[in-house]
């Protein structure tokens, strides 16, 4: 899908890797790993029906937790909120709060080391997509 859609867009000149050249990347590399996992899961599988009968095989069920349920449900509202909220608070702001959020939610851990681990997570993509590669984020209306 990702290539379809990338076609039109320009490849780059004299070496230097056009707009394309990122979404191709990660979406090869998000298909090798996807095709790693099946080739796993398929030997996987294979092990499994030489070492159990075949009728039993697949009549093991497993079921989340109530807990985890409210773990997922929540972290989606978190992501949604996320994607409706960048807009108005930019992209520093917004990725911080969400990062703070999420991370502090599942570890736990000290608040020091979340925002600490949050500042460097969004100064390094910053980094890397606003001032390396020139990509337009959404700004704080502030201008941050």
């Amino acid at each position: 899908f990702v290539f379809t859609q990338t076609a039109a867009m320009p490849r780059g000149e004299g070496g230097a890797p056009g707009p394309a050249f990122f979404p191709r990347f990660v979406a090869a590399i998000i298909g090798f790993l996807g095709l790693l996992l099946l080739f796993q899961d398929a030997r996987s599988h294979q092990a499994q029906s030489v070492t159990q009968p075949p009728d039993t095989r697949y009549e093991t069920e497993t079921t989340l937790p109530a807990r985890n349920w409210l773990s997922a449900i929540l972290f989606l509202i978190l992501i949604v909120l996320y994607g409706l909220s960048i807009h108005w608070l930019g992209y520093i702001l917004s990725t911080f709060l969400f990062l703070v959020i999420a991370v502090h939610g599942m570890r736990r851990s000290h608040i020091w080391s979340t925002l600490v681990f949050s500042a460097c997570v969004v100064a390094g993509i910053y980094f890397a997509f606003g001032v390396v590669m020139k990509v337009s984020l959404p700004v704080f209306p502030m201008g941050f």
